[in-house]
């Protein structure tokens, strides 16, 4: 599965790049090509990916949780 819009601009561009090579199975020869200053900018990117979409998934959950008490803890949905 190829990752476009919806995941680019949650990852932005490296972790797009990176995620559609490993997918495709080509990520480790791929890596092989880059130099140690690019792999520890896409170490950094990717760090920053990592957070960014975690924090997204953290309220993604609780956003869910809402909905299921309807704001109240303890209320479950009719």
């Amino acid at each position: 599965m190829e990752h476009g819009p919806i995941t680019h601009s949650v990852l932005g561009t490296t972790g797009h790049h990176l995620l559609n090579r490993h997918t495709r199975g080509e990520l480790p020869d791929h890596l092989h090509t880059w130099t140690p200053a690019a792999l520890d900018r896409a170490h950094a990117d990717l760090t920053a990916e990592i957070d960014r979409t975690t924090r997204y998934l953290a309220a993604l959950i609780d956003t869910r949780y809402t909905v299921i008490t309807h704001g109240v803890d303890g209320v479950h949905p009719r």
